[in-house]
């Protein structure tokens, strides 16, 4: 709660600041009194949300100033309602005079008696009063809290995990070493030689309960203040082999660590904390498996049953938090954090293309995130937008092994069965290959359908990439119109061989629907002009969507493709035709020579007229 103490601007007698302050005197015990009982209620209420332990003390106090907007129950607390009550019943006579006096004419008669009232010495005096009444009320309260807790010269500090040597400090107010802010803020602050016996107990050669220690001791050093010590280097790899240790209890306190540092949300401490995940994944997956890799074939499926696979889901978990978060604010970064967080996840990504038949980081972020939300959030900026196309020119491995993911999806591929989205062949939870494989065609769809909503993505085209033919392999190079094209032929022949089902509700069915993500993109492709004119406007494209159509046009036979592919096809084009860019094409139509460019219908748009 924010109190501005506004000093008088009138002159006022001596006289009448002694008869205030008499009067003040007089009220001030019960005051108080009546406000300790208020201010514990408003605190126990923060620190039931999980405000009273943020990051770091600038994020503290801006809670507790954001108090208002945060908290829905802020007005029915008693400590609020008592402050109000003094306010009232000081400013609301004050407001009354002040109007009286005035003729109701003046247009600024609000700021006038605004400033008459915070000029005035009624309202200094309260200022004064409340912050007072406030800090003895607070005094109090640590008065009565550090009764009910053990002497301080009891309390004992250990000077290394798992040493038996101890360090007595007096926590009195008379000391005068650093860890006297221990009772104004409840936060340990560790010197430079305890933050190394630390990390000497967090080295991999020391025993599991000394390493479980140390953790526990660094989890009580605020994480906004980690980074900017001077043994963040060191501390850094410490974190990272605790992200990888054996004991469940170190990783998953690691990673707690993690998250929390990131909640600091400095530039310094994003692009550190997000690094250092994707160091630590990368050298999982890079490490070529056996103890310090990790190594599963997609025939194998995923089992989250399985404790390296949960372990492993939980990381990724976070880095897809981290992913989707970091665009709302990293606008304010400087544009080497952003280029190295762009650079640490596309690299990290590209290494699921080396060996396409493992289990790859994008086999786990397909599963959090098939529809591939946080690359739309990458790209909607152009700031961030820039720094994502840069990398991707510069490492093609990721765009390639999208390009492939796509161009080798195929009705072949899909098990004469239904495909199952919430569960797997036979256990709940299980995830089999089929299902691994087709979020990746759906994450990839979702990449794709987000770089070529934009120049820059389509720029990048033709992609070459390896194609099979039989037992051969051979590279071409894949064109956006091939691309879509290919898409589009995916959609005619599902339409005759499976649908996507649901094990959970319908309208799980309907999002997973391969002909509805297609006919989506497609749709929204077809309403901007930019995209409209580049990638739908030609006659490949037109011809294959009324290839269904085209064998009853004349007849009384019914269309061989079933309703949803029907309603798709009449969606992109009735889309198409409401943009000016389509308008033109269906009208006039397009056809270039060597020479010269003329309008003239071609077949397809002859077809629709």
């Amino acid at each position: 709660i924010n109190l501005k103490i506004y000093p008088p601007f009138m002159a006022a007698s001596n006289e009448n600041y002694q008869r205030g302050n008499a009067v003040e005197g007089q009220r001030k015990n019960s005051l108080s009194s009546d406000l300790t009982g208020p201010l514990k209620q408003i605190v126990a209420a923060v620190q039931g949300s999980g405000l009273a332990s943020p990051p770091s003390g600038l994020e503290f106090e801006d809670s507790w100033l954001q108090l208002e907007t945060t908290d829905e129950n802020f007005h029915s607390y008693e400590f609020v309602r008592k402050l109000q009550g003094r306010v009232n019943a000081v400013v609301g006579p004050l407001v009354d005079a002040k109007m009286d006096e005035t003729d109701g004419q003046d247009i600024q008669v609000v700021a006038h008696i605004t400033q008459e009232v915070l000029s005035s010495i009624e309202f200094s005096q309260l200022c004064q009063s409340v912050v007072s009444d406030v800090k003895q009320a607070v005094e109090e309260i640590m008065a009565s809290e550090a009764s009910q807790v053990t002497s301080p010269e009891d309390q004992v500090i250990h000077s290394s995990p798992g040493s038996s040597s101890t360090q007595h400090y007096s926590l009195d107010d008379s000391c005068a070493s650093e860890l006297s802010s221990v009772n104004q803020t409840g936060i340990m602050f560790m010197s430079s030689e305890q933050l190394q016996a630390i990390l000497d107990g967090l080295k991999p050669n020391q025993p599991m309960e000394v390493r479980w220690q140390s953790m526990q001791h660094l989890s009580h050093f605020p994480p906004g203040d980690l980074v900017t010590c001077e043994n963040w280097l060191p501390l850094r790899e410490a974190l990272k082999d605790g992200l990888g240790d054996g004991d469940r209890r170190i990783a998953g306190l690691s990673l707690k660590l993690f998250y929390r540092m990131f909640r600091a949300h400095s530039s310094l401490t994003t692009r550190e904390v997000y690094t250092c995940l994707c160091e630590h994944l990368h050298q999982l997956f890079g490490g070529g498996g056996g103890d310090n890799g990790y190594m599963f074939t997609l025939a194998m499926g995923m089992d989250p049953a399985d404790d390296r696979c949960l372990e492993m889901l939980s990381k990724f978990r976070l880095l897809n938090h981290l992913q989707i978060q970091i665009p709302s604010y990293w606008v304010r970064y400087n544009e080497r954090v952003v280029e190295e967080i762009v650079e640490h996840t596309i690299h990290l990504l590209s290494l699921s293309y080396q060996s396409p038949s493992l289990l790859g980081p994008i086999s786990f972020i397909t599963l959090l995130d098939p529809k591939a939300s946080w690359f739309r959030k990458w790209m909607h900026g152009q700031y961030s937008r820039t720094k994502v196309l840069q990398q991707m020119k510069l490492n093609q491995t990721l765009l390639q092994g999208v390009v492939s993911q796509l161009m080798n999806f195929t009705v072949k591929q899909s098990p004469k069965r239904n495909i199952t989205i919430g569960g797997g062949d036979d256990d709940l939870g299980y995830y089999n290959e089929f299902y691994l494989k087709y979020l990746h065609f759906a994450h990839s769809l979702g990449l794709l359908e987000t770089l070529l909503m934009y120049r820059g993505g389509r720029d990048l085209f033709p992609v070459s990439v390896p194609q099979r033919e039989g037992e051969d392999v051979h590279v071409s190079k894949v064109t956006v119109v091939d691309l879509l094209s290919h898409l589009l032929q995916i959609v005619y022949d599902l339409n005759h061989i499976h649908r996507v089902t649901s094990a959970v509700t319908e309208a799980t069915q309907r999002t997973f629907d391969p002909i509805l993500l297609i006919g989506n993109m497609l749709k929204k492709y077809a309403s901007g002009n930019a995209q409209c004119r580049s990638l739908l406007c030609n006659d490949t494209m037109v011809q294959l969507l009324l290839a269904p159509l085209m064998p009853t046009v004349g007849q009384s036979q019914s269309p061989l493709v079933s309703d949803d592919t029907l309603i798709t096809i009449a969606d992109v084009m009735a889309v198409l035709a409401s943009t000016e860019s389509g308008r033109e094409f269906f009208l006039k139509g397009s056809t270039t020579t060597t020479t010269t460019t003329t309008t003239a219908r071609s077949p397809a748009v002859q077809n629709i007229a």
